[in-house]
């Protein structure tokens, strides 16, 4: 194979520790076709899968239910074949405790690179949301919280909305957590999947059609990272007047 067919792979994983730096050499052809193939499952949110931004999952999903499962996928060479490479990848990753993070790592890798790429395609495929054209996507910047008693008498402190960029135009806004997930459901989010479960309390949860919406970082990074409390998200609003 000629080295011009190479490319190296950067990837960042993130542990309890710090960051983990690991290289890949790839075939150049096969991991273009890999970025197309992601970045429009990307653009689209197919809905058939969990992951609004993650086609890396998609493949070991199919590689684990696929009848011919490379046995010794430790040893398959990353340039081979994308799939068997995907799952070598996850399995050697495994070993040292990082499997669960691979298609982080590399949604991670094609947002930072492939941003521009990425904001085109939106542009031609999404709806507007006014007369202006103007395209929607969302990062997260800040989930709000607020301190609350529940009819047990404890105190907590739940999501109540979510404080979002939008990606083109640069406005942020403060919405409700159902408002916030629909959108991000919709239209996506460069930092963000969509999460909603039903309810285990009736006082869990504000919201109705017995469902909880949550937004959840799939960066690398923690939801309590993003935490501002409501109290703190308005006195920053009157400052900012």
């Amino acid at each position: 194979m000629s080295e011009t067919m190479n490319i190296t792979l950067k990837l960042e994983f993130l542990n309890a520790r710090g960051n983990y730096h690991k290289e890949f050499l790839v075939h150049k052809d096969i991991f273009e076709q890999y970025v197309e193939d992601y970045i429009e499952m990307f653009v689209s949110k197919n809905d058939e899968y969990y992951y609004i931004s993650s086609i890396s999952n998609t493949i070991i999903y199919k590689v684990r239910m696929c009848k011919d499962i490379v046995e010794n996928a430790k040893n398959v060479n990353f340039s081979m074949d994308l799939e068997k490479s995907i799952l070598a990848l996850n399995r050697e990753l495994y070993a040292t405790g990082f499997s669960r993070l691979i298609w982080l790592a590399l949604d991670a890798y094609i947002m930072k690179n492939y941003e521009e790429v990425i904001g085109e395609k939106i542009k031609k495929s999404h709806p507007t949301i006014d007369n202006t054209g103007t395209p929607m996507r969302y990062t997260l910047l800040k989930a709000v919280t607020t301190t609350m008693e529940t009819k047990n008498g404890k105190q907590g402190t739940p999501v109540v909305g979510y404080i979002l960029k939008d990606f083109v135009t640069g406005t942020t806004e403060f919405l409700e957590r159902k408002e916030a997930y629909n959108k991000v459901k919709t239209y996506g989010a460069t930092n963000v999947e969509a999460l909603s479960r039903n309810v285990s309390c009736e006082e869990d949860s504000p919201d109705s059609e017995g469902k909880i919406y949550y937004l959840k970082p799939n960066d690398g990074t923690k939801i309590n990272e993003h935490f501002i409390s409501l109290e703190e998200y308005k006195k920053q609003e009157l400052l900012s007047l």
